[in-house]
């Protein structure tokens, strides 16, 4: 019988620290791989804690999103709120500026998206939240109608949305979200039956 041996050739260079290179027998990094590079298994964020895209920078060298290390984080989640019903989408929100996209959808197969920007500050406990847009599925031009009066709390109304099987009515996508503390958002359920509604929260500064 044959034996299959899988050779790796790896040069490690003695700096003040080890650098490894594969194909490269100069590497600048402390991983330098010289070709395409492989992962077999990643794993998913766990729960609303924060995560960051990567990307590569002109040489090759894998980046965060931002120079900062908070700039370009990403938390989400997703819950489940009874009929006028309220439900936390995430807590323990570091002071900053955010968009937020919050998505829910019926058994209809349509879905209504809307976006936010989010203002945290430490100084003097300001904070609040602001309606930017969004749509419905079954038409772009069917936009939510924001109604805030207060910098925490904004009213989100959808028009022509159709009922549909799963019980709901014209409320459907009808919602409240708010902000009781400068770390939380939640939302209020404004329809005629539980739904789920899915946060992204992006920091931008």
């Amino acid at each position: 019988m044959k034996k299959q041996f899988l050779i790796c050739s790896l040069v490690i260079s003695s700096l003040a620290y080890s650098q490894v290179g594969i194909n490269t027998s100069v590497p600048t990094n402390t991983l330098d791989v010289n070709g395409t590079a492989r992962v077999r298994t990643v794993n998913q964020g766990v729960g609303t804690a924060e995560i960051y895209p990567l990307y590569v920078d002109n040489t090759g060298v894998v980046v965060k999103s931002s120079t900062s290390p908070t700039n370009g984080g990403i938390r989400s989640n997703t819950v489940n709120v009874a009929s006028g019903g309220t439900g936390t989408l995430l807590g323990s929100i570091s002071n900053g500026v955010y968009k937020a996209l919050i998505v829910t959808g019926n058994g209809c197969a349509l879905s209504a998206s809307a976006e936010f920007l989010i203002n945290i500050s430490s100084f003097n406990n300001y904070y609040g939240l602001n309606g930017q847009g969004g749509f419905v599925t079954l038409d772009t031009n069917n936009r939510p109608t924001f109604t805030q009066t207060v910098a925490t709390a904004i009213g989100v109304t959808w028009s022509g949305v159709p009922g549909c099987a799963d019980g709901s009515n014209a409320t459907s996508f009808n919602y409240t979200l708010t902000m009781p503390a400068a770390a939380t958002i939640n939302v209020v359920n404004n329809s005629n039956v539980a739904r789920n509604y899915t946060i992204t929260l992006t920091r931008v500064n």
